[in-house]
């Protein structure tokens, strides 16, 4: 944080190398498939960019919650639409 350089040995490095498989489609889909058979996690990603998650709420609660924020990001982009055109 002081803003001088700090290096890391190779050695120290090893273990941060095992999270360049999630960069795969298929560690990242087994791994979202094992998080939600082991520890319960919902997941939705259908037509949204990105992806919602969540412990705690229903998977249809957070379905809503996601096609709800879409739904208002298109009413409000068509309502400043409307503004500059006026």
């Amino acid at each position: 944080m002081s803003g001088h350089n700090k290096q890391v040995a190779v050695e120290d490095c090893s273990k941060f190398i095992s999270l360049n498989k999630l960069d795969k489609d298929y560690h990242y889909i087994k791994l979202i498939k094992s998080l939600q058979d082991n520890w319960g996690l919902k997941y939705y990603s259908k037509y949204t960019r990105g992806f919602y998650v969540s412990f705690d709420m229903d998977y249809e609660d957070l379905v809503f919650q996601a096609l709800k924020k879409k739904q208002a990001t298109k009413e409000k982009q068509r309502f400043e639409s409307k503004e500059n055109s006026d």
